[in-house]
């Protein structure tokens, strides 16, 4: 992953057809499926799997949390036609948004080898509040990895292990500066 960037654009209202400059919130990311390793730990447990999905999918999702404040305030990623194209000629690259990046795994790679295979994709988003500092992003998809929990009513829930970003942005609404954006601590996976 790239460092979260901020992108002035002139993005068209879908209901009045005008022009208007937001700024877009993105994270680049590239995803390189890799091969196993056989476990060689006779202690580890030993788990059933169930049969995979054929063929595997790729299906991203991101969603960014703003955190600060005692707000909660959830932002889906989108689909912004307009800021993809500005995004991909100002990181010179040719990235998917998080609906066109979907699709079956390519061949996995073997541990240590490059990044043949590579995918590469944006998660964007618009109207993040100005004001706020912290953020948390949320992004799945990026492991199979699932387990069931008990929820608070006893039902089971179904987790997914997700990448959590923690970032603060010491700035306000005024010149926003992608500089000012910094991760908050090291990603970690957590089940959510």
């Amino acid at each position: 992953m790239k460092p979260m960037r901020l992108i002035p654009v002139e993005l068209t209202d879908p209901k009045t057809g005008n022009k208007k400059l937001e700024y877009v919130w993105y994270i680049t990311y590239r995803a390189v499926p890799r091969k196993t390793v056989d476990r060689t730990d006779p202690t580890a447990p030993a788990n059933e799997f169930d049969q995979p999905v054929s063929p595997p999918l790729f299906i991203p999702e991101f969603t960014l949390v703003v955190t600060d404040n005692d707000r909660n305030e959830i932002y889906p990623d989108q689909v912004i036609p307009e800021a993809l194209v500005a995004i991909n000629k100002r990181e010179k690259a040719n990235y998917k948004s998080s609906v066109s990046v979907v699709g079956p795994l390519p061949e996995a790679n073997d541990p240590g080898a490059g990044n043949d295979h590579a995918i590469q994709g944006v998660a964007m988003w618009r109207g993040i509040d100005p004001e706020a500092d912290r953020y948390t992003v949320f992004m799945t998809g990026f492991s199979n990895g699932i387990r069931k929990v008990n929820g608070p009513d006893g039902e089971p829930i179904i987790q997914t292990k997700t990448i959590m970003h923690k970032y603060i942005r010491r700035g306000d609404r005024f010149e926003q500066k992608e500089g000012e954006i910094q991760l908050d601590g090291e990603p970690v996976w957590i089940y959510r």
